[in-house]
């Protein structure tokens, strides 16, 4: 017998997240907001490179991913069984948690091939690394994007692929304690501040901080 009751989420995703454009190869900060008539609106961020993340690679999930129409994830920890393709409209991807000190813990998620396939090359040099570094994550420099085309003739694209590298380890930040890698993740502070739409994104245009200034 079936409850009936729904255990999928329609993107009510507390935590806020980063977002990339794989076709131009820009890197965006999303924060949402009310605006004065009380609807939640997206406020996007340019985030320049370089661009250094704490990856919490331990918790990486993977599956299935809707992001039209009603997001939806249906993922599983790296390893896992993967579950049925829900729809024609899923396509396969990754999520991660993501952290820094001037933009907190965050996701990022993505399903496009050129991404997907940097991050398991990023996958790959942390399982090589990790037993070096008990109680560590790897610090990941985001340094340049690189040109991935595909098809040929009208059908030929071009997306841009993040370099991910490790750069180096460090102590697990305590922004990590408590959060978990779902839809839910921590939620956001009650009175969330209501403010007027931004007429255009803003574009981040400091210099990197240094290294232990950033985590």
């Amino acid at each position: 017998m079936s409850l009936g009751l729904k255990t999928t989420s329609d993107g009510g995703e507390f935590l806020p997240r980063i977002q990339y454009d794989a076709r131009a190869g820009r890197f965006f900060q999303v924060d949402r907001y009310q605006d004065s008539g009380g609807n939640w609106e997206n406020e996007l961020t340019e985030l320049q490179l370089p661009l250094g993340l704490v990856f919490d690679m331990d918790n990486i999930e993977v599956g299935w991913i809707k992001l039209d129409n009603g997001v939806d994830f249906q993922m599983v920890k790296v390893g896992e069984q993967l579950p049925d393709q829900p729809s024609d409209k899923h396509r396969q991807g990754f999520r991660a948690l993501v952290y820094n000190k001037a933009l907190g813990i965050r996701h990022w998620n993505h399903s496009a091939k050129c991404v997907i396939t940097e991050l398991d090359e990023l996958h790959s040099q942390w399982e090589a690394e990790r037993n070096r570094h008990p109680g560590q994550m790897p610090v990941v420099r985001i340094k340049h994007t690189a040109p991935v085309t595909a098809g040929n003739g009208a059908q030929r694209s071009t997306n841009y692929a993040p370099k991910l590298e490790i750069e180096q380890w460090i102590d697990r930040p305590d922004a990590f304690d408590g959060v978990v890698n779902d839809n839910e993740g921590v939620p956001p502070p009650k009175d969330e501040p209501k403010r007027p739409a931004p007429s255009a994104p803003a574009t981040r245009e400091t210099e990197p901080a240094a290294a232990g200034q950033e985590f």
